[in-house]
């Protein structure tokens, strides 16, 4: 009979371990972003295993890079309600934004 081949989460799961002197490295904080990133890397595991990439990381980073674009977008779209509720408040009290002088 033939070898199994590891699945992707068998993959990343060991890849992890790797990076376990890394992390016990890291000061509390830190260690608790760094499972994070781990974090967001298992919650694309599906997506990264049609991947199929020789190298784990690869797809590992990628996933980690889609879940801070998530976060960015949703602070931006935050940033945006905040910015058009100052501006409504400030319309409604007569007061307009300076210009930028550009």
């Amino acid at each position: 009979m033939g070898r199994t081949n590891p699945t992707y989460r068998d993959l990343l799961r060991r890849t992890a371990e790797r990076w376990e002197t890394f992390r016990r490295g890291l000061r509390r904080d830190e260690r608790r972003r760094f499972d994070e990133l781990w974090e967001h890397a298992h919650r694309h595991a599906d997506a990264s295993g049609l991947l199929n990439h020789p190298d784990p990381v690869v797809p590992a980073l990628f996933s980690m890079a889609l879940e801070h674009q998530r976060r960015i977008d949703e602070l931006g779209a935050r940033l945006d309600e905040v910015e058009s509720d100052d501006g409504e408040a400030g319309a409604a009290d007569g007061v307009r934004d300076a210009p930028d002088g550009d």
